[in-house]
Order: C-alpha cells, then structure tokens, then sequence
C-alpha cells in the first residue's frame, strides 16, 4: 500500500515538475513577445495590436502553473527566522496545519476561478481590446493552476501525515530532509 501511495505521491512530483517547466517555457514566449513589441514600437514605429494582451495572459498561465512546482521546490515565502528553531516533528505538524488552510482558499479559487472560465466560455467573453480575444483560455488557466497547487498541498499533507507516524522508516527518513532544511 505505501509503495502504491509513494508512487501517486511522486506522478504528483513529476507532473508538476513539468508544468513549471512548461511555466519556464511560457516566461520565455512572453519574452520574445515583449522583446518583439519593444523592437517593433521603437524601432519600426509600427507596434503589434497584442503588444500588451499577451503577455499579459502569458504571465497568468505561467504563474498558474508554477504555483504547484514552486511550492514543490520549498519557493513560497515563509518565515524562516521562526521555522529554523523548530524540530524536523514540529515542522511537520506546522506544514498539515498551513497546507490545510491553503487547501481552504484554494478550494473556493478554484470553484470561483471555473464559475468565471465557464461564463465567459458559455457567453464568449471577450477582451476589451481591439484583437476582442476570448478571455476563457487565460481564466481556465487560474483554476488548472489552483488545481495543481490544491494536488501539491494534499501531497505536503500526506507526506508530513507518514513522517509524523513513522520518521524512520524509509519513507519517513526520505522525508526528513523535507521537514529539516529551509
């Protein structure tokens, strides 16, 4: 059974590795965006109509879905003045009681995040600006990454849970190192 569980946890680990290098990939699209708009406004006198609107949607996507890899790879702000003086256990216990409540407000993003996607999908919203694109993609990528992130949250949760009952055990020891560097 634990080896089961450690399997989902790890698909869980990887897939979200993946989309923060899919959020790397779209910083670098947004990049070129940017750089192309820059040139041709200053340079050619001529700027594209989404000089502004896609990157802008760009930087949404891409901050989604490196939500989840960045909480993964311990990048979310914290308070390490505090954290540093406590043990590895009550780290542990700190990280299931701050996971939930995240998993709280990202339970109602992610709800009002699809009622939005699903209005504007349903009613085909679209953006103020002169190229009018749909404003669905951009909302969907909110709750995707919330989805991801709320995943990442229920996997801290369930590793701290198996290091707390049993630390030196295999797995337990193997998440020690979550539970005892900054």
């Amino acid at each position: 059974m634990r080896r089961v569980l450690s399997f989902i946890l790890d698909v869980i680990d990887w897939f979200n590795t993946q989309m923060g290098l899919l959020a790397g990939i779209i910083i670098l699209i947004q990049l070129i965006a940017v750089l192309y708009s820059v040139v041709a406004r200053y340079i050619f006198h001529n700027p594209p109509l989404w000089g502004v609107e896609l990157p802008s949607y760009l930087l949404v996507a891409a901050g989604f879905l490196g939500g989840a890899y960045t909480l993964l790879d311990e990048g979310h702000v914290r308070v390490d003045i505090l954290y540093l003086r406590w043990s590895p256990r009550t780290r542990a216990i700190l990280e299931i009681i701050i996971s939930l409540l995240a998993l709280f407000y990202i339970t109602f993003l992610i709800r009002e995040s699809w009622l939005l996607a699903h209005h504007s999908l349903v009613n085909n919203m679209r953006s103020a600006s002169a190229l009018r694109w749909p404003l669905f993609p951009s909302q969907i990528m909110v709750t995707i990454g919330s989805g991801l992130l709320w995943l990442q949250l229920v996997v801290r949760i369930i590793r701290a849970v198996i290091y707390l009952k049993s630390p030196d055990s295999p797995l337990g020891r193997k998440l020690h190192c979550l539970f005892s560097k900054i």
